[in-house]
Order: C-alpha cells, then structure tokens, then sequence
C-alpha cells in the first residue's frame, strides 16, 4: 500500500501488459524503458503522450502479429 498526494499537472499512465510485452518481427519486446523514455519526452502535453504512446508501439511492431491487447488509461489532475 502507498500513499501519493497529487498536485495540479500531475499524471498517472496505467497501462496493460500488452503494451511492454508487443514484440517486433526480431522477437524484441518494447518493454518498459521505451514507455518511460515517451513519457520524458511528452510530460508536460497529455493530449500529445495520448497520441505519441500507440504510434510508437504501431512504429515498433511494424506490422507483427500481436498476441495482446494494448489499453492503457491517462488520468491528469486540474
């Protein structure tokens, strides 16, 4: 159990596995690291990271079979 107090800006990306686990024609997973690295990238803009996040995976799956779903919820405080 953990406590957080959020403040004006803050947000919170949850996400399915789907989205660390999408693998590539070379069997290379996206993993984590990827996402934290979209998220730097696109902190401060929400509407920006809600389209950045799928377009990456779509980028990095090119066209490979998926055998998961992606759904992933961002939820910013005003």
């Amino acid at each position: 159990e953990h406590k957080e107090s959020l403040k004006q800006g803050d947000k919170i990306l949850i996400y399915t596995d789907g989205f660390t686990e999408a693998m590539n024609d070379n069997e290379e997973m996206f993993g984590r690291e990827r996402i934290i690295n979209i998220l730097k990238d696109n902190i401060s803009d929400a509407g920006k990271l809600l389209n950045e996040l799928p377009q990456k995976i779509e980028e990095f799956v090119n066209g490979a079979e998926q055998s998961d779903d992606l759904t992933f919820l961002l939820i910013q405080v005003i």
